[in-house]
């Protein structure tokens, strides 16, 4: 199941109450970092925090906005790459990256 309580214990509540996206990272790639296992206050500040930020694009984004080839920059200074392939139904990775 995927923790959302993390933004609600981190300081980031009041500032993102509007204009931005949240790329909820799946299951597996909190597994992938060791996340699955820590307390949910870690994602609350330091190095935890910069976990959210990488994930937090500073836009309302759309589903129609996240054409394949996208490039979006975060809050914590990272790069999204959004790959998108399907017809009708889309299938959509957004890969964090430096």
């Amino acid at each position: 199941m995927l923790r959302c309580s993390f933004i609600y214990n981190s300081s980031l509540t009041r500032p993102l109450s509007t204009g931005y996206t949240f790329f909820v990272p799946t299951d597996a790639a909190f597994e992938e970092l060791g996340l699955d296992t820590v307390p949910d206050r870690y994602l609350a500040t330091g190095a935890g925090l910069q976990v959210l930020l990488n994930h937090l694009v500073h836009e309302r984004l759309y589903e129609r906005d996240l054409v394949d080839g996208t490039k979006l920059k975060t809050l914590g200074n990272k790069t999204i790459h959004v790959r998108r392939h399907g017809g009708k139904q889309v299938n959509m990775l957004a890969k964090v990256s430096e």
